[in-house]
């Protein structure tokens, strides 16, 4: 199948339930959990879009109905982080950098004894081009991150040139999880 007809699948299929979110938005306007899901939507359009080449603008409105979607969850539900997580991941596929460091930093604060509110901090870090810093969080997430958030923090550092970096997470994640291999 054309990978651009599949994109377009894809914009048709994510559009679909934005629309049924937004049904159900009208329906129930304080279930924040409607406005976060939608926000992960809009968030997997942007990604579909930048793909599709898309005019900037209409992808600039979309990352902003995203934000807006997010911002509302969180208004709604302010002691669910996990609007957050949504904000932060976005921001890094984005490559905007700068604001997912001050989100996770955020999410840090409000979650210090989290593994994932760390993994998600040091990975912002090793995306801001703060490997050294980040560096400094791997002993502690070695031993506790799950095996996804190993993989996302070996990604990153990949990312950013760290190969002997990545290697002491692999090693660590076949240690921790070798009865899974």
């Amino acid at each position: 199948m054309d990978p651009l007809a599949c994109l377009n699948d894809a914009s048709r299929d994510q559009n679909r339930a934005i629309d049924l979110l937004d049904k159900a938005i009208k329906q129930a306007p304080e279930n924040g959990g409607l406005y976060e899901q939608r926000s992960i939507f809009l968030q997997r359009n942007v990604m579909i879009a930048g793909k599709q080449e898309l005019r900037g603008d209409l992808i600039a409105e979309m990352q902003t109905k995203e934000n807006d979607g997010f911002r509302r969850a969180l208004e709604l539900s302010p002691r669910n982080v996990s609007p957050l997580w949504g904000a932060v991941y976005g921001l890094l596929d984005r490559h905007e950098n700068r604001d997912a460091l001050e989100l996770a930093h955020t999410i840090l604060l409000l979650q210090p004894d989290s593994s994932t509110a760390e993994a998600a901090y040091t990975m912002a870090l090793a995306q801001a081009g703060r490997t050294d810093e980040a560096k400094g969080h791997l002993r502690f997430l070695l031993g506790r991150a799950s095996r996804a958030e190993l993989e996302a923090l070996s990604h990153s550092f990949e990312s950013m040139g760290e190969l002997q970096v990545r290697g002491q997470i692999a090693d660590a994640e076949k240690k921790r999880f070798k009865q899974d291999l």
